[in-house]
């Protein structure tokens, strides 16, 4: 089957829909919430409160003080691992409260 000049993939439907209706940030959060765990270790995830995003600024809220400064020194390592879970540069920064 050919396909012609208008034709788009589902992928690529679906990302177009996705910016156009601004939810590209809120499936990200989603998507984020589902795997913390796996991504920061049992731990970590057990002393989060909440986790969001906000103008591309992860926010994580945490119980523990020792845990809160764990994720401050590993911040960039952290943000590396979220950008590569989201596939792309989708967060610029993470605040630790």
């Amino acid at each position: 089957m050919r396909r012609s000049s208008n034709d788009t993939s589902l992928k690529e439907a679906i990302k177009n829909l996705l910016n156009a209706y601004k939810l590209k940030g809120k499936v990200l959060e989603t998507r984020l919430l589902g795997e913390w765990e796996n991504l920061v270790g049992g731990t970590v995830a057990r002393y989060t409160e909440d986790i969001y995003i906000r103008e591309r600024k992860l926010y994580i809220k945490v119980s523990n003080a020792t845990v809160r400064q764990e994720l401050l020194y590993s911040k960039a390592e952290l943000l590396k691992q979220v950008n590569t879970f989201a596939g792309e540069i989708a967060i610029d920064d993470i605040v630790v409260r």
